[in-house]
């Protein structure tokens, strides 16, 4: 399909309705309850209608944008505790159009083009010098783009002065490569999205890894193009394959067009922890994404933990528990059982994986005793089965311990990463 200079609004509505229409539930929210609640009493949103902040008292169709901040002031207009009031009065924002950054303008011009109302973008909808406020955003970050109907994202461009390619004339950034054959045909060539992505900007920064994580559909605005994806299919302007019908429909994720360089499964690790039983692999799906966060960079160091902290509270609240500095509580023991080395964070604690800058590794089954005896610097203690007495552990002592009959009575591999430590251990005949 041949690419026009500038995005056709039209064709990305038509995107957009056909996976609403023809998926259904598979591509809404990711934790079920999120269309039915504000995800923080903080929340608030763009109207680029009346084009001010507004916080809806009650749950709303909203569309989130993600992007890369920049490092040198390129997302300098914010909303802060002396200007939040007047951003809140009728057309506040188009009084100051020209202030802001050309990413959150070309956002606001699709949103009205597509005919949606309501846009989140983190640097006008959460007040910056309200700690309070700020802290309580980030923790519900995983609610916010799993709430989103879709986001905008701005794959490829470094900082918010960058503008989303092909909203304004000339700005595609990467014309599509044809070549005529005789007097109507043209070959074009393909460019494999998973090699645009793996260099994006937006895909190697650590604070949009929970923004990819957790959106439900995606138009994902790249040099030259824009890809839509969704938890059930990829579709792009350059590509024939989303027409057809709910039961005709032909997507790129379930079609073996590797020969063409597609790169057509554009966010595996999803579709992996999607299909995964977080009560019983919590310590595998939480190994894995420490890991594909880890492999991203911060401008600043400090914020390791902020910028994960959605994903952290969206498994706490799943496992019906609470998170403290990078760990899931109802697996502390196992998130304590981590390797790390080099380089000290001083304000967060040595015992969690976010105290080091070195990658994290945990300790592997196989090496677990010997790793508690001989390298191990916790000091345990054990709660007695009535929770009245605490008593320190030495290292030569065994406990008795009377677990739960039906834990021990499943099989190994269905429970062995839900079941309390002290039951593992026993379990193994450590």
């Amino acid at each position: 399909r041949k690419v026009d200079a500038q995005i056709d609004v039209g064709f990305l509505r038509r995107q957009l309705d056909g996976c609403e229409e023809w998926h259904g539930d598979s591509c809404n929210e990711l934790t079920g309850e999120l269309k039915n609640m504000v995800p923080s009493p903080d929340f608030m949103l763009i109207d680029v209608v009346d084009m001010c902040l507004v916080s809806p008292g009650e749950p709303r169709r909203y569309v989130a944008l993600s992007y890369v901040w920049g490092a040198n002031g390129e997302n300098s207009f914010l909303t802060t505790v002396s200007n939040v009031s007047y951003l809140q009065q009728a057309m506040a924002l188009k009084s100051r159009w020209g202030e802001l950054p050309d990413t959150i303008q070309d956002a606001i011009t699709v949103m009205q083009a597509l005919g949606e109302r309501y846009l989140w973008v983190d640097s006008l909808c959460i007040i910056q010098d309200d700690a309070e406020n700020k802290q309580a955003n980030i923790e519900s970050m995983a609610d916010v783009y799993a709430g989103a109907t879709f986001a905008i994202v701005a794959a490829t461009r470094q900082h918010a002065r960058a503008g989303l390619p092909g909203v304004r004339p000339e700005s595609r950034g990467r014309p599509q490569r044809r070549a005529a054959v005789g007097d109507s045909r043209e070959l074009v060539l393909i460019d494999d999205m998973e090699l645009l992505l793996a260099h994006a900007p937006w895909m190697t920064r650590g604070w949009t890894y929970q923004e990819w994580f957790y959106s439900s559909r995606c138009l994902m605005f790249l040099e030259g193009q824009v890809v839509f994806s969704c938890r059930c299919a990829t579709w792009r302007e350059d590509v024939i394959c989303e027409q057809g019908g709910p039961n005709k429909v032909t997507d790129l994720n379930k079609v073996d067009l590797s020969y063409m360089g597609l790169g057509y499964e554009l966010r595996p690790f999803r579709r992996f922890y999607l299909q995964r039983d977080i009560a019983r692999d919590i310590g595998d799906i939480l190994m894995n994404t420490i890991h594909e966060y880890r492999t991203r960079k911060l401008t600043y160091d400090g914020d390791i933990l902020n910028a994960f902290q959605g994903v952290l509270a969206d498994f706490a609240r799943l496992l019906d528990s609470n998170e403290l500095m990078g760990a899931v509580l109802r697996v502390l023991d196992w998130c304590v059982l981590v390797q790390v080395q080099g380089v000290r964070r001083t304000q967060f604690p040595s015992w969690s994986w976010v105290g080091w800058a070195d990658f994290p590794q945990w300790i592997q089954e196989d090496d677990l005793l010997k790793w508690i005896n001989e390298k191990c610097w916790i000091v345990w203690h054990h709660r007695g089965i009535t929770g009245d007495t605490i008593e320190r552990v030495e290292r030569d002592q065994t406990i008795e311990w009377n677990p739960d009959p039906e834990l021990l009575e499943c099989s190994e591999a269905e429970d062995w990463n839900g079941i309390p430590f002290a039951a593992r251990v026993q379990w193994k005949t450590y």
